[in-house]
């Protein structure tokens, strides 16, 4: 038995999805569908697992550009995401607005002058909509975890699924801490292991949470 576990981030969904497949020794192709929003079954993987995924990207998007996320996170975002951008527009001259990217402080104007445009977006706001998989949860077909800590700067409790969202073969976890991939167990410093300890032991499982890790079990909607 194949026992995959995906975790993506809003700008890389395809090809993290593409590159784990073939590390896996999976057709790469047998993927890439499901970033397509077609139903995902077991043909590419036995079981799957979200974790920290930012399925509703406009909330996740948003949420990132305000306040102290938008200080800490969305600024040291950009200056690396610029720089990539710009090393393209050097390649390809008049690929997109240059003096706008430069200007961009927040993720929602760097997707409106790049991303969105060069993936065949209309605009950011087209993006997030139609690139967010929260809305097609409900077609997976094969077992899928999804964890998100309710305490997620990036992730606001508030746009994550509820069990009306999903189907039978999903199972949610929405612990109150845990952050973003954080997790952190135990007296400080404390330790990062029952996060992949739990989801693995979720995959072998038959699916089911283990009372080893209630800590991470939280209310499923």
């Amino acid at each position: 038995m194949i026992f995959a576990l995906f975790a993506t981030f809003a700008h890389l969904a395809i090809s993290a999805l593409t590159k784990a497949a073939m590390s896996l020794g999976l057709a790469a192709p047998r993927v890439a569908p499901c970033c397509a929003q077609r139903p995902f079954n077991s043909l590419v993987a036995s079981a799957v697992a979200a974790v920290s995924a930012p399925l509703d990207l406009s909330a996740c998007g948003h949420a990132i550009d305000q306040g102290v996320n938008r200080l800490l996170y969305a600024r040291n975002f950009l200056k690396t995401m610029k720089p990539r951008a710009l090393a393209k527009w050097a390649q390809f001259p008049g690929l997109f607005d240059a003096t706008a990217l430069r200007e961009a402080t927040t993720l929602y104007a760097f997707d409106n002058v790049f991303t969105a445009p060069l993936h065949g977006f209309k605009h950011t706001d087209d993006y997030w909509q139609r690139a967010s998989s929260k809305p097609h949860l409900h077609r997976i077909r094969v077992p899928a975890l999804v964890l998100n800590a309710r305490n997620d700067p990036f992730v606001p409790a508030r746009c994550l699924p509820q069990m009306k969202d999903v189907g039978p073969w999903v199972t949610l976890w929405h612990p109150v801490h845990g952050g973003h991939c954080g997790f952190a167990h135990g007296r400080p410093p404390g330790h990062l292991l029952d996060l992949p300890r739990a989801v693995l032991d979720w995959m072998a499982s038959g699916h089911h949470p283990s009372p080893k890790y209630h800590h991470l079990h939280g209310p499923s909607g």
